[in-house]
């Protein structure tokens, strides 16, 4: 980091904001704190609809009651954003798919326990102990006979006598392209309400517009408010700047300014201009810097302490949850200036410049025709390629082809990221997905090496190790190596290198470190089963339990210093959608794939779901961290991961049919049979009861299976007659499927990739509402920053530009909205009003004038009372139009 120059504020001094609650702490308060304030409310919205509805309460805002969480459903859950009402209404539908899907297994897992399969599984012949529970019923075969392996009977070798049933196949055929069918109708179905809700919820996306490529120059708003305004009114624009790093290390300031005044306490005001230049508060008579000399000096004498102080500073030496000492604190705050400073001397050669502007217009119509004629491919806005197929008054100060598309919704904007460029993303992207793909074959490969060289317990340890790890390594590079405009875009990226990942450590490498004859025996069972159970009920339990938060909550925060800390604890565990689709993936395709040797997983999979949607909307609602609205593009991608794991069903129940009985044995044609003599010799000495020859033969087909996709079978002469024939069926699904999916998926998505290059992809999937956006209770492009330790986002804009209604959260004072800013002479004094607005994003608010009428409004003849989720006909007449 380069050194400052120019020192405007000192080495150790910052504004806290807000004041804090330096009560002694409390156990009952923290929790009463994390009850009305943290938790999700509702409150009843009388004059919507019919008899009225319930609506979400906005963060900060008192009153309302908690959601019921058995009551609660997926549209009741609208507000959470798109993405969360349609993770919870897929799991509904997956809960209700597997136990259909079970149903066409039942017939397998009858078989499997039947006489004609393997004896009614009674006894394992490795342990000679009964085949335990749910294992009755999967592909256990625990009837062998001893063959021998030559013409003199030398060599001897156990062969399974289980094998598969033709009528097992036929159903799980039929299942597989009922999957199908029903997956493609999930899609239709959820497209179709996916579009009720966004329609039954106004908000700021579906006013408003983002420009992508401005000019450094084009900071010029009123320039953008004639460019945009024939489109219609425009009621908000942001300018939104590349002030990453000062935005980054004010919050991290402030974070840090709030834990050390969570120590020392408010402190009073003092008449006399401070020694730190900012706060002109005394504590007991001293100042800032006194006041921390004080308790640096406390603490370190802690060792004459009672033994709640001595426990107290041990906590905070540590430093691993939450609290550190305040030595430890000064130095970060330090460290902290001197990064505000090197950002603030940057800005000073380089001043910040427009990244993103965002268009509110007063009306759905104005945004929609503002798309319709400025959507560009991405060749023509990045190149201006085609430009004079452009109307000329679509062309920005004629000449600029403006990169326009439908906005995020606000909360999901990550400002301090603004500044990102396509190129840029492609580079980390790029970086971060050859490091995940090298994670992941790495983990296999350890995993499969451990398990030569210890055995499976070796495996599972480092399966169990690498679940851990990795994603946790996954987070960081998505989070910290990638730069992400918005939440959707981070979490899509999160959710496909998880994906990945889980697919190949949970069912893949189970595959590849079972021993091919193992898989019918109760050990390789066993260990398919025990994956499938901690993934639907073990893996949820524990998440939802989340002991490190508890251990938290009730006992750490007991030694926090103020009632202020220790309500930091109890601000609401951190989830990630990207994580929960890419863990309802990793579950769907853990059970297809082993389906046709465990089918009871189908029946564990489905009371899964049901678990995972209840344990999950308990910790939504009641202990997890509220998430920013979320769009559903990773539904729409988890629909297409859910595609493919039915397609690899199809292929592994292939294999599997192919690989019966999975011993190694085949008989010698060339030898044929056994002298009668050495016949009887065998059966005296080995109990041999078959006259054939044996050879040792592989199998395996797992390493042949791209030659399915060009058309060829794994069906061979080894197999029995019905086995053959189903492979051969098998064969030609597989490789139907493959064309399918290669051709309407990829061949689809790659056609239509090429065509966007040159060509806008807007359309308009419901028809626009009429509602006006100032008359809706809905947010606005408002730049803020949620700091990791703060309940409240930090304003990164000037406050007195716009309406605090408009932000996404309420505070108690309309005063409170200005120390919550950033924008604040408090934070960088010195800073004149030029200065200032020179360094934050700026926000331009343009209330509509009376009466205004757009093309559409005077069509319209029903007004909504209100812009938060009202259903159709929730509308009152308006006057002067008629009935």
């Amino acid at each position: 980091m380069p050194a400052p120059k120019n020192r405007v504020i000192p080495d150790e001094a910052g504004y806290p904001g807000l004041r804090i609650n330096d009560d002694q702490p409390e156990l009952k308060k923290g929790f009463a704190y994390f009850n009305e304030e943290i938790r999700p409310r509702r409150e009843f919205q009388p004059d919507l609809g019919d008899h009225g509805e319930w609506r979400k309460v906005e963060f900060g805002k008192p009153g309302g009651e908690l959601y019921n969480v058995l009551t609660t459903t997926p549209w009741d859950l609208r507000e959470f954003g798109l993405g969360v009402a349609m993770y919870f209404q897929t799991l509904q539908l997956l809960c209700v798919t597997f136990f259909l899907c079970g149903l066409f297994q039942t017939q397998a897992i009858s078989y499997y326990k039947s006489d004609k399969y393997s004896h009614r599984q009674t006894i394992d012949p490795a342990s000679g102990k009964p085949v335990p529970g749910m294992l009755r019923g999967s592909a256990v075969c625990t009837v062998q006979e001893t063959v021998c392996m030559d013409a003199e009977c030398e060599t001897v070798d156990d062969r399974n006598l289980c094998m598969m049933g033709a009528r097992q196949a036929f159903f799980d055929i039929t299942m597989t392209i009922a999957l199908l069918i029903l997956f493609s109708a999930v899609a239709t179905v959820q497209g179709k309400v996916s579009a009720a809700l966004d329609e039954s919820l106004q908000t700021a996306q579906d006013y408003s517009v983002i420009v992508d490529d401005p000019s450094p120059e084009d900071g010029d708003v009123n320039e953008w408010k004639e460019f945009f305004g024939k489109f219609g009114h425009t009621t908000f624009i942001t300018i939104a700047k590349d002030n990453g790093p000062l935005l980054r290390a004010l919050s991290k300031r402030r974070l840090i300014m709030r834990e050390i005044i969570m120590c020392i306490g408010n402190g009073e005001a003092s008449l006399e201009e401070d020694d730190d230049g900012i706060l002109d508060m005394t504590w007991d008579g001293k100042s800032f810097l006194d006041k921390m000399d004080e308790v640096s000096m406390e603490q370190a004498a802690s060792g004459s302490a009672d033994a709640k102080k001595r426990t107290q500073v041990l906590i905070m030496k540590t430093g691993i949850f939450g609290m550190k000492t305040m030595a430890a604190w000064r130095k970060e705050l330090a460290k902290c200036n001197d990064e505000i400073q090197v950002a603030l001397d940057s800005a000073a050669e380089t001043p910040y410049v427009p990244s993103k502007v965002f268009i509110t217009f007063e009306t759905e119509a104005g945004q929609r025709k503002c798309l319709k004629a400025l959507s560009a491919g991405l060749l023509t806005a990045a190149f201006d390629i085609g430009k004079e197929k452009v109307p000329p008054e679509h062309i920005w100060k004629g000449e600029n082809v403006l990169a326009v598309k439908e906005a995020p919704e606000p909360t999901e904007v990550f400002w301090e990221d603004v500044d990102v460029t396509f190129e840029k993303r492609m580079k980390q992207q790029g970086l971060t997905l050859g490091i995940t793909v090298v994670m992941v074959f790495s983990s296999v490969g350890v995993c499969k090496l451990l398990q030569v060289l210890a055995g499976t317990a070796g495996a599972a340890l480092w399966i169990s190790i690498s679940n851990i790890l990795v994603p946790t390594v996954l987070r960081k590079l998505c989070f910290e190596v990638e730069d992400h405009v918005s939440l959707n875009d981070q979490q899509m990226s999160l959710f496909l290198k998880l994906t990945f990942f889980r697919w190949m450590n949970t069912a893949v490498v189970i595959y590849l470190i079972t021993d091919f004859d193992e898989f019918l025996t109760v050990k390789a069972m066993k260990q398919v089963q025990a994956v499938i159970f901690a993934d639907a009920v073990t893996t949820p339990l524990i998440r939802t339990l989340n002991p490190a938060t508890l251990v938290n909550q009730l006992i750490i925060s007991n030694y926090a210093m103020t009632q202020e800390k220790m309500n930091s604890y109890f601000l609401g565990d951190p989830w990630y959608p990207a994580e929960r689709y890419a863990d309802m993936t990793k579950t769907l395709f853990l059970a297809l794939f082993y389906a046709v040797l465990f089918p009871a997983g189908l029946f564990i999979t489905c009371v899964g779901y049901a678990f995972i949607y209840t344990v999950d909307k308990y910790s939504l609602l009641r202990s997890w961290r509220t998430p920013a609205e979320m769009d559903d593009d990773v539904t729409k991608v988890a629909r297409g991961h859910m595609f493919f794991g039915v397609y690899c069903h199809a292929v592994m129940s292939m294999v599997f049919f192919s690989e019966f009985p999975f011993d190694g044995i085949c008989k010698d044609t060339e030898l044929g049979e056994m002298d009668n003599h050495v016949y009887f010799y065998a059966h005296e000495q080995y109990n041999v009861t078959d006259h054939h020859i044996y050879k040792p033969c592989d199998q395996a087909v797992s390493g042949k299976i791209l030659s399915i996709m060009a058309g060829g079978s794994l069906a061979s002469d080894q197999m029995a007659g019905q086995q053959e024939r189903v492979v051969r069926v098998y064969s030609l699904l597989v490789l139907i499927l493959t064309v399918l999916l290669f051709v309407m998926f990829f061949g689809k998505g790659l056609i239509m990739t090429v065509y966007h290059l040159f060509n806008g992809k807007y359309s308009e999937d419901t028809k626009a509402n009429p509602e006006h956006f100032t008359t809706c209770d809905i947010q606005a492009f408002i730049p803020i920053y949620r700091q990791n330790g703060l309940a409240y986002p930090l304003i990164a804009a000037d406050v007195t530009t716009f309406e605090p209604k408009y932000l996404p959260f309420e505070m108690d004072r309309e005063e409170d909205y200005l120390v919550q800013s950033l924008y604040n002479k408090a934070e960088l004094p010195g800073y004149t009003d030029d200065e200032l607005k020179a360094l934050f994003s700026e926000v331009h608010y343009f209330p509509p004038p009376s009466g205004l009428v757009e093309e559409d409004d005077a069509a319209k003849k029903k007004k909504k009372k209100w812009g938060m989720g009202k259903k159709k006909g929730d509308y009152e007449e308006v006057a002067g139009e008629e009935p």
